[in-house]
């Protein structure tokens, strides 16, 4: 459960889904600070390809700044 995870202050989200599940992520940390990194594994994936983050490699998240970083 995501409201209970973020109970634990983290320090990073990673949403490993689709453009469904990176929806909701992005609504339950709209207010906090906490950077979200994307791993596209949906069926469209229309926001990471959108973004250009398609691969085929998961550890490539590394490889970009975080996709939303909602509150400075």
């Amino acid at each position: 459960n995501l409201k209970l995870a973020l109970q634990t202050d983290p320090q990073v989200v990673i949403s490993v889904g689709g453009d469904g599940l990176f929806h909701l992520v992005i609504q339950e940390i709209a207010d906090t600070s906490i950077p979200v990194y994307v791993v596209p594994t949906g069926t469209g994936n229309d926001f990471a390809r959108t973004s250009n983050l398609l691969s085929t490699n998961p550890s490539d998240i590394w490889l970009h700044p975080p996709v939303a970083r909602i509150r400075s």
